[in-house]
């Protein structure tokens, strides 16, 4: 897994790990690929990672571009103020379940991925059962956002 550290976050916060791509962001069919504004935030995604952040949660940022395109991606989260500590992706040859493993990420939020396949393109779905015993796994609908979820984090162990 490759990843970029955005911030010196502390390592002692919860690690909450979200999907980009149709979980905070709507993508414009090929607008995306060639202009952040393709990019479009969810209902009030941007607010609800602020609130987390400011929580004390550390954002990890998880996209499905590869390398050639992280620069692009490090521009969509500072357009829309994203308050992103890590952006990660995998590498060649790498599944999202070895990303997750790599992150183990206390509270993971990824959408279904209905118009991609579904289950079996989600990064929880090919994670060992020990590894999703520990972490809190929210799946949301396809570019429904997240505004339903808990504003605290301490919510998400309810």
């Amino acid at each position: 897994m490759a990843q970029i550290n955005i911030t010196d976050s502390e390592k002692d916060k919860i690690k909450l790990m979200i999907f980009l791509e149709g979980t905070v962001f709507y993508t414009k069919p090929i607008l995306h690929l060639f202009s952040t504004k393709g990019y479009i935030s969810i209902g009030k995604s941007v607010q609800k990672l602020q609130q987390w952040s400011n929580q004390g949660a550390k954002i990890i940022c998880c996209t499905y571009v590869r390398k050639r395109r992280v620069k692009f991606i490090l521009d969509v989260l500072k357009e829309n103020n994203i308050p992103a500590d890590i952006l990660c992706y995998r590498e060649k040859g790498q599944s999202y379940a070895d990303v997750t493993k790599e992150i183990c990420p206390d509270i993971l939020i990824e959408d279904d991925c209905k118009s991609i396949g579904g289950v079996k393109q989600m990064c929880i779905t090919y994670c060992s059962e020990k590894l999703k015993k520990n972490i809190c796994s929210v799946v949301v609908k396809e570019f429904m956002g997240i505004d339903n979820l808990p504003d605290v984090l301490a919510d998400f162990y309810k």
